[in-house]
């Protein structure tokens, strides 16, 4: 029986980790529909307990005693082999059928918004005080488009950061985030890289992908202190509130964008977008049906 839910957690990691790779649906998500959210928060917070109370006293039988270890192993080994095979397909597809590729990412944000919306006891002052605030944060970050951000060190560090908050938040992307701030297909091209030949990548895509795991790092432990906190005291707005945000993102999804840019669909186009919309959309829901939703 341990050997079936060691390899349960192992797939659980690959979704979020395909989940996590393309702008749409966030790992949190997957996580969250598939049963090991509260789980997974559990062990991040204990882990940001450590490094805040125990890492300078090196009192490492803290983790030992606390943390799940099996959990985060086999989790985390299928969010890296996921993300490894997503840094090589994504550059492909995003090359070669792009506006597809976004039909489908909209798909899963549909999907996902109707999972997390199920979750919440909607009344008029949860709307007016949760979801209404988080629709309006979702607008601004969509309405601000796609920024022109150089991929340097720091902008690749900065990205991580921000991008990690999202990507355990089951609502809105973290490569949504990395889209916007203009580093997820620089980050997909590095990954793709230093997995295809590494010993012959330049210095500078070394420098790159650390310091985006550094980001990530001090981002996640920052970061899983408030999320852990809210999700225990304030579980119902704090869900309406990702609905909100789900919402006001969703038209940065449109396939057919250039330069920042509504445009129209190529003729022919239209009826492939919607059905891998529609695919995208079912697959997060029959996923949820599956596995039951996890709450804290």
């Amino acid at each position: 029986m341990r050997v079936v839910e060691i390899l349960g957690y192992y797939v659980r990691g690959f979704l979020m980790g395909l989940a996590d790779s393309v702008p749409g649906i966030s790992g949190g998500t997957i996580a969250f529909v598939t049963g090991i959210y509260a789980k997974l928060i559990d062990n991040l917070y204990i882990i940001s307990e450590f490094f805040k109370k125990h890492l300078w006293k090196l009192k490492f039988r803290f983790l030992f005693k606390e943390l799940d270890w099996l959990f985060l192993i086999f989790l985390g080994a299928g969010i890296i082999s996921a993300v490894i095979v997503m840094g090589h397909t994504m550059v492909m597809l995003l090359a070669s059928h792009r506006a597809m590729v976004w039909a489908t990412f909209a798909g899963l944000v549909v999907g996902s918004l109707y999972v997390v919306a199920r979750e919440v006891k909607f009344s008029l002052r949860v709307l007016l005080a949760g979801t209404v605030p988080g629709f309006v944060l979702g607008f601004l970050i969509m309405s601000s488009g796609v920024s022109h951000l150089p991929n340097t060190a720091l902008n690749v560090f900065i990205a991580g950061a921000i991008a990690i908050c999202a990507m355990i938040l089951p609502g809105i992307s973290g490569s949504t985030v990395l889209v916007i701030l203009n580093q997820y297909e620089h980050i997909m091209s590095l990954i793709k890289m230093i997995s295809s030949n590494p010993f012959d990548s330049p210095i500078w895509a070394y420098i790159h992908i650390g310091a985006f795991l550094l980001g990530i790092l001090i981002g996640l432990l920052s970061f899983v202190r408030l999320l852990h906190y809210l999700l225990k005291k304030a579980y119902n707005w704090t869900m309406a509130t990702l609905t909100g945000l789900m919402v006001g993102v969703l038209p940065v999804f449109w396939p057919w964008m250039e330069n920042g840019k509504f445009v129209l669909p190529a003729e022919g186009e239209v009826l492939y977008a919607t059905l891998l919309f529609v695919a995208g959309a079912i697959f997060i829901i029959v996923l949820q049906r599956i596995l039951p939703a996890d709450k804290m």
